[in-house]
């Protein structure tokens, strides 16, 4: 989905059925926020890696319970501070 900016919509785990069976995901340079990639994870139920480089990320929330990932990439993302990190803590292996 590199480089692809796919509208957001409002009810995203009602799409869950159609990514049953997607486990990794690679969200590049389609500059959303951390925000925009926590409102679609409602439909990737079966999520273990998520990949969202080079989006200007600047902060982070703390994500939802339903997400359930092994791996987690960052890369490029403008993030300057620890304490944003800090709030991924809660993410279980």
């Amino acid at each position: 989905m590199n480089e692809n900016k796919i509208e957001l919509i409002e009810d995203a785990a009602s799409l869950s059925y159609a990514f049953a069976s997607l486990e990794h995901i690679v969200l590049g340079k389609i500059y959303y926020t951390w925000e925009n990639v926590m409102s679609c994870v409602g439909m990737w139920k079966n999520l273990c890696e998520l990949q969202v480089p080079w989006n200007n990320m600047t902060s982070l929330t703390i994500p939802p319970d339903s997400l359930k990932i092994q791996s987690l990439d960052l890369e490029g993302n403008p993030i300057e501070d620890w304490d944003e990190i800090n709030k991924l803590g809660c993410l279980e292996r």
